[in-house]
């Protein structure tokens, strides 16, 4: 079976990881979210770790 153990933003110039959170295994009807303040104009990668796959990143967007 796999699952998304991680959630994170990566600022895109740096590499810096802005926000993370830890998943559980537990199934919910509700979709997942990582929330975070991040400055207006930041580059971000939304990123996942997926159990066993390993990561997955996102295509880089401009916060508004």
């Amino acid at each position: 079976k796999h699952y998304v153990r991680l959630l994170w933003l990566k600022d895109a110039t740096t590499g810096k990881v802005l926000a993370v959170r830890e998943l559980t295994k537990l199934k919910t009807d509700k979709p997942e979210l990582v929330q975070a303040s991040v400055p207006k104009g930041c580059v971000v990668v939304p990123c996942t770790y997926v159990v066993p796959y390993g990561v997955f990143r996102g295509d880089a967007y401009e916060t508004a």
